[in-house]
């Protein structure tokens, strides 16, 4: 039976400048959290990358995306590269491995627990234009697989050279990113609390 489950959350993410603290605009945000129909293998040598857009020069200050984990588990670490090519490939604007925060959201087919992940950035300056956010050899709790979550949504994807329905996962800019010098662009953001969406149309996996 198809239900519609409304989610009420809003991302707050603070930027600590100088003692101030700020809300931080989103860059780029490809669709909702599906959390009932599918995810990518991000780990155990799989690699996703999925495409987005930025409309006018920032500085992406952090990430939270979709997981899918075995349940009573979340992703410790994560690594991560935006780049101009699919799978870090062209020129890489950032790439690193992140601690992973997550909030729990839903179960999936009751094997699986599905979270918000959320890592800081080390303030990635980007340009107007389009690039790709590369998730791989993420870390479980148990080290067993860990997943992204499918949403179908406008990005376009990419899994070890082949072509697959894009994923949940937004990027956080900064609040004054256009006054930004070198040194204030590498303070780390803290995501605090919640999402706005719409979750419908609930089906099993094949």
């Amino acid at each position: 039976m198809n239900q519609t489950l409304l989610k009420t959350l809003t991302i707050l993410t603070f930027l600590n400048l100088g003692g101030a603290v700020m809300a931080a605009p989103i860059i780029y945000q490809n669709g909702n959290l599906n959390g009932t129909t599918d995810a990518n293998t991000i780990n155990q040598g799989f690699s996703v990358s999925d495409s987005f857009v930025v409309s006018s020069p920032d500085v992406a200050t952090a990430v939270t995306f979709g997981s899918w984990t075995s349940i009573g588990q979340t992703i410790a670490t994560v690594n991560w590269s935006i780049s101009d090519m699919v799978q870090g490939g062209g020129t890489v604007y950032g790439s690193g491995v992140s601690v992973v925060s997550s909030t729990f959201n839903n179960q999936a087919f009751g094997f699986y627990d599905v979270s918000f992940a959320t890592f800081s950035l080390p303030g990635v300056a980007l340009a107007a234009g389009n690039y790709f956010l590369t998730l791989n050899n993420a870390v479980a709790t148990d080290f067993s697989a860990a997943y992204w979550d499918i949403n179908n949504g406008p990005s376009t994807a990419d899994q070890n050279g082949v072509s697959v329905n894009s994923h949940f996962f937004l990027i956080a800019g900064a609040t004054d990113a256009p006054e930004l010098d070198a040194g204030r662009a590498t303070i780390p953001v803290l995501f605090v609390g919640m999402l706005l969406l719409t979750l419908s149309g609930r089906r099993a996996k094949t």
